[in-house]
């Protein structure tokens, strides 16, 4: 009997997209699965379409909630519906691609010791998926890593590389971890594959693409996006809540030295452009905050005679002349840089 797979979609007042959605969910060929549609007190009637869809396709399950309690929330409540020995999460204006269960599904059970398998995914944007898929590297083999060397680069870089819909990963990986916590709305997942990677290997399947993920003005973690000390409070949190299920101390003790310095620097960098946008935008010149966060995380910088005198000529020139200082224009090209060097690595090795 071939294993099943659940693709668990948490829908609140995004009914516009939830059939797209769905569908692509239903119509994976090759594989056993369900698709459970949680509800949770949608008031766009999102609700009725679910009900449509559950009668229209035999294996769509429909879970209503009245109220609305939160992401995290609703997040567990579709852990608590995942059936089949693999799950999938696909939020409710993501889609997957044709083939993607099939791809992963063929992978994990080839690979016992792999907890988590994922793939190249595309963000979009509009109400259409786009007719054409840009992304192939057919020739490239699927990689596999040991948890650890996922998780340092993970900490290295402070960057989670995977959006959710293209990853899939076993069932006794969620049961062991247990309910996420409502401390993380931003990073649960976060947390969950760096859980996952503390238990079993890694693997990424380059090729096709797995999911697309779309960007609109509604998405939940468009307000995360938009202020960068939740942003970076959520990541560090992750990190943070992982770092304390470790075992290994000296493990831990490297983990924790990366993760603080990645995700300082990257504050202090941010700190710094959001001094130069202050005086565009109102709403982006908090930036002192930032600064105290980033000396929490790596206080052994914090007396940095360079740093200080950086951010004392900052306030002598002010916002505007301040966004010409060379020191922001490297981190600048520093961090595009970077980006664009990890994106590639990310691309071709899912690390």
């Amino acid at each position: 009997m071939s294993p099943k797979v659940s693709v668990v979609i948490p829908s609140y007042n995004y009914g516009k997209y939830l059939r797209q959605c769905v569908r692509s969910a239903v119509e994976q060929p090759g594989v056993d699965h369900e698709v459970v549609i949680v509800e949770n007190g949608s008031t766009d009637g999102s609700l009725d379409i679910a009900r449509s869809l559950a009668n229209e396709y035999p294996n769509v399950r429909l879970v209503s909630f009245t109220n609305n309690e939160g992401i995290v929330a609703s997040i567990n409540r579709c852990w608590s519906e995942v059936r089949g020995e693999y799950a999938v999460l696909l939020c409710a204006d993501d889609l997957l691609t044709s083939g993607s269960l099939a791809r992963s599904l063929a992978f994990m059970e080839r690979h016992p010791n792999v907890g988590l398998v994922f793939g190249p995914a595309d963000e979009f944007s509009g109400d259409e998926a786009p007719t054409e898929l840009p992304y192939a590297m057919s020739g490239s083999p699927p990689v596999i890593h040991s948890g650890d060397v996922w998780i340092t680069e993970r900490c290295r870089s402070g960057i989670n590389p995977i959006f959710a819909p293209e990853a899939m990963f076993r069932t006794e990986m969620l049961r062991k971890v247990g309910a996420s916590s409502p401390e993380l709305p931003h990073t649960f997942d976060l947390y969950l594959w760096l859980r996952i990677a503390s238990e079993r290997d890694v693997a990424y399947l380059p090729g096709h693409l797995q999911a697309l993920s779309r960007r609109h003005r509604s998405n939940h973690s468009a307000a995360y996006r938009r202020n960068v000390l939740m942003e970076m409070q959520q990541r560090w949190s992750a990190f943070e809540q992982f770092l304390l299920t470790v075992n290994s101390n000296s493990k831990k003790a490297t983990w924790e030295l990366l993760v603080r310095k990645a995700l300082a620097k990257e504050t202090r960098y941010r700190a710094a452009r959001e001094f130069s946008l202050a005086g565009r935008s109102s709403a982006s010149s908090d930036y002192k905050p930032l600064l105290v966060f980033a000396d929490t995380l790596d206080p052994s910088t914090t007396s940095s005679a360079g740093r200080e005198f950086a951010w004392a000529l900052r306030a002598r020139m002010g916002p505007r002349a301040a966004g010409l200082m060379p020191d922001l224009w490297v981190g600048i090209f520093q961090r595009l840089f970077q980006r664009y060097f990890w994106k590639r690595r990310a691309r071709r090795m899912g690390i």
